[in-house]
């Protein structure tokens, strides 16, 4: 396409005017299947189209200090099953709350937890395996993940979001991309 652009001038057009317009179909072919395919791998939209439940972010601190205290007791409970739960206090450093009864609360501390409650239960708890990768494990072997997919992406997601940080749209060069490929 950059050949072919260099290559145009006024002068040289009127001679291969037939050429330039087959070039211009061929590379307007060619980026509309490279949007497709784009929008297809990675999806269109950073925020899930169809989703379940919504997230709000607890900002007030006395609560934080409730979920940190709610979130000691669970370590407890949980150092009570597995030793290798550490029990040790840590920091609520962040925690979200769903529409409809969903908790999380990011633990820090000696060691780091996601911890789960419904309806201000403890329901489940991820450790932090490999924070290089960002990898999750479950709190105890016997313990089953989830069901519920759309819980497990924001658990298991690196800033405790149900977004799709790959979506095409999310990037502003794609936005640009999509622009000049529906202005040709």
């Amino acid at each position: 396409n950059c050949v072919f652009l260099a290559l145009e001038s006024p002068e040289f057009r009127e001679d291969r005017e037939q050429m330039f317009f087959t070039a211009d179909m061929f590379f307007t072919v060619i980026f509309v299947l490279e949007f497709v395919l784009k929008v297809v791998a990675l999806g269109a939209l950073q925020t899930p189209f169809r989703k379940k439940r919504s997230w709000s972010k607890i900002s007030n601190d006395d609560e934080l200090l409730v979920w940190t205290d709610r979130s000691y007791q669970a370590v407890f409970f949980m150092h009570t099953l597995n030793p290798k739960i550490l029990d040790l206090p840590g920091l609520a450093i962040e925690c979200i709350r769903s529409n409809d009864g969903y908790c999380i609360v990011h633990l820090w501390g000696t060691q780091v937890l996601r911890i789960v409650f419904y309806e201000g239960s403890f329901a489940t708890c991820y450790k932090l395996k490999n924070q290089e990768h960002g990898h999750w494990e479950l709190w105890h072997e016997r313990v089953k993940p989830p069901t519920d997919k759309e819980l497990e992406t924001v658990l298991l997601s690196f800033d405790l979001t149900d977004h799709h940080h790959n979506a095409y749209f999310a990037s502003n060069w794609n936005r640009l991309d999509a622009v000049v490929v529906f202005g040709a």
